[in-house]
């Protein structure tokens, strides 16, 4: 009398913690793949504000002008907002040290360090593929570049891959 008074307790608990499936409308009863859709409410189109993002600068932010480098004025504004909001890693391309050292200085001069860019997070490589391998182990949420080459490869490990800035101005 005890085991089946404590095997008709466990059985009434596990009936009462089982969750009950949803009824299907009376039209639907009886059917295969019946998915019930609840209806969705309207939301605002969300701007996408990352959290952390990783620019290629080549052509983005600077451009070489017959051995000059120059500034992108439109692209420079945005990318200060950006550094006032989200942790932002420039990442460079270049051949040589004298570039590198140029293009440090440049971004000094620009005013990116006082809106809040930190030195250190100005990166450099050597090839496209140099580029992927850096943005992966940065493991940021965005990631800009013109190069389609570059952006096709960071597409399966980065959440948004774009090829300008103009995302963010909307």
């Amino acid at each position: 009398l005890g085991i089946f008074s404590m095997f008709f307790i466990v059985f009434f608990i596990l009936k009462r913690l089982k969750p009950k499936k949803k009824q299907l409308p009376q039209e639907n009863r009886g059917r295969r793949n019946t998915t019930i859709v609840e209806p969705q409410q309207t939301q605002e189109k969300l701007l996408f504000v990352p959290t952390s993002i990783s620019i290629a600068t080549n052509e983005l932010l600077f451009r070489e002008n017959y051995g000059h480098l120059e500034v992108v004025p439109e692209n420079l504004e945005i990318i200060k907002r950006m550094c006032k909001i989200c942790d932002v890693y420039l990442v460079t391309e270049c051949l040589d040290d004298e570039t590198e050292t140029r293009i440090n200085e440049l971004i000094k001069n620009v005013g990116l360090i006082d809106e809040g860019l930190n030195p250190c997070k100005s990166l450099f490589c050597e090839t496209k593929m140099g580029k992927v391998s850096i943005v992966r182990q940065l493991g940021t949420q965005c990631y800009v570049d013109g190069d389609d080459l570059v952006r096709e490869k960071l597409k399966v490990f980065i959440n948004k891959v774009e090829k300008d800035l103009s995302f963010f101005e909307r």
